[in-house]
């Protein structure tokens, strides 16, 4: 049987420290129908010369050197030079099971899916010792997204619950979705979050979904790993930012049943940046969000939909998340009065 063409796509900077291994990771996988697409966003260390060393002895090898611009826009410049019938991310500091291509694509083939999605390992790298961490299991399954209630209740339930993560390194495309429908990672500064963007969009056009808890990816933190990104000003305007681009998105396609619902969609991304801090520190957060208009327009909209929430998201985290977006709310027009009154 005729093996299909994967396209993986690695935007590389100033990796040269721990780009050998990932590219070993690559070349060394047990699926061995490849194109290998290393972007080079600029790097001011070795990373191009170890892209060009690779590329003399792998034919698959496909090297692009460019100004940098950013890993958004590096993926961007992968997809448009890509010609697989699948598409894999990977970054370029981490690792890969040797059969992860190749469960992916039996994966997606064998139940004939448009996503196929999988777990992954925290792997602790300190003084050379390696420690694997099985974080939280993924809602494994087989999800219908033929209409968009099923495709909303996933977005709610599962993707937005962190229930198959945001990352697109743990995940195979298919290509023809993509290219079909100009879906691309959104660019802006500061970075956060579009992987997550990223999703969303596929998954509008997705028709079916399959998560497993199969562990096959190394996220790698070593010692010199700088670990999250700022918290406060930059990452709740970020989230903010993220939902807009989203709710423009849903605009876009003329999909009037995500426009009535997308508060839901809103208050669920609000909420994963908001969601280990206590109720008065919610409210210092909100405070800082900028564009705060759309905040209070997206908000507002759930006042009276405790019946929809419910039946979207079920009982209990329906009234959960119904009952936050009214407590932010109220606690950001509080703030956005004063303000406007001052400003007068």
């Amino acid at each position: 049987m005729k093996e299909e063409l994967v396209s993986v796509i690695i935007p590389i900077y100033n990796a040269s420290k721990y780009l050998e291994g990932t590219i070993e990771c690559i070349i060394n996988q047990s699926y061995q129908n490849l194109e290998i697409i290393l972007i080079n966003d600029g790097s001011t260390d070795s990373s191009l010369d170890i892209c060009n060393a690779y590329k003399e002895k792998d034919s698959r090898i496909v090297v692009i050197d460019k100004d940098n611009s950013g890993q958004s826009d590096s993926r961007n410049v992968g997809i448009a030079a890509c010609h697989g019938t699948y598409i894999y991310f990977a970054d370029s500091d981490d690792e890969m099971d040797p059969q992860l291509i190749r469960t992916c694509v039996e994966g997606i083939e064998g139940k004939n899916t448009d996503l196929y999605i999988f777990n992954y390992y925290k792997t602790y790298i300190k003084s050379n010792k390696r420690r694997d961490i099985e974080e939280r299991a993924f809602a494994k399954g087989l999800y219908d997204l033929s209409d968009d209630k099923k495709r909303l209740k996933f977005y709610t339930n599962i993707l937005l619950n962190y229930g198959c993560g945001f990352e697109v390194w743990n995940r195979l495309y298919k290509a023809e979705i993509i290219k079909s429908n100009n879906i691309r990672f959104p660019i802006y500064k500061p970075v956060i979050a579009e992987d997550l963007c990223f999703n969303l969009f596929y998954m509008m056009y997705a028709q079916n979904v399959e998560v497993t808890n199969n562990r096959l990816y190394h996220y790698l933190i070593r010692d010199d790993s700088s670990m999250g990104a700022d918290r406060g000003l930059v990452r709740i305007n970020q989230y903010n930012m993220v939902s807009r681009i989203f709710n423009q998105y849903v605009k876009d396609c003329s999909n009037k049943y995500f426009e009535r619902n997308y508060d839901m969609i809103h208050v669920l991304l609000l909420y994963h940046e908001l969601m280990n801090m206590e109720l008065l520190d919610m409210k210092k957060e909100l405070d800082k969000v900028d564009d705060r208009s759309f905040l209070l327009g997206q908000l507002g909209k759930s006042s009276f939909k405790l019946l929809d929430y419910i039946k979207i998201m079920g009982l209990l985290r329906g009234v959960k998340y119904n009952l936050l977006s009214g407590y932010y709310y109220k606690a950001s027009r509080v703030r956005y009065l004063i303000l406007k009154k001052l400003m007068k």
